[in-house]
């Protein structure tokens, strides 16, 4: 579960999605990016945020790379990790 009053930060998520483009050249990583970018347009979105971590989820061993270089999405899906235990 996505926590719904989580305040996202723009700027950090912008930042996230610049390095991974710059480092990560797996295709796979580009619907991931693209969630990122519509959450930066629309931060309050919660539909945009859950389906942010439905990609990330179904990234499989790109999930690695994803964090490496976009370490804010460990803060944005950081309560569903807890509440997955």
């Amino acid at each position: 579960m996505i926590n719904k009053s989580q305040n996202v930060n723009t700027q950090r998520l912008d930042e996230s999605i610049q390095i991974l483009k710059e480092y990560v050249k797996d295709p796979e990583i580009e619907p991931l990016v693209l969630k990122m970018e519509a959450l930066v347009k629309e931060p309050t979105n919660v539909l945009i945020l859950e389906q942010l971590s439905d990609v990330f989820d179904g990234l499989g061993v790109i999930q690695g790379a994803a964090l490496t270089y976009a370490p804010y999405l460990v803060v944005l899906f950081s309560n569903n990790l807890i509440d997955d235990l």
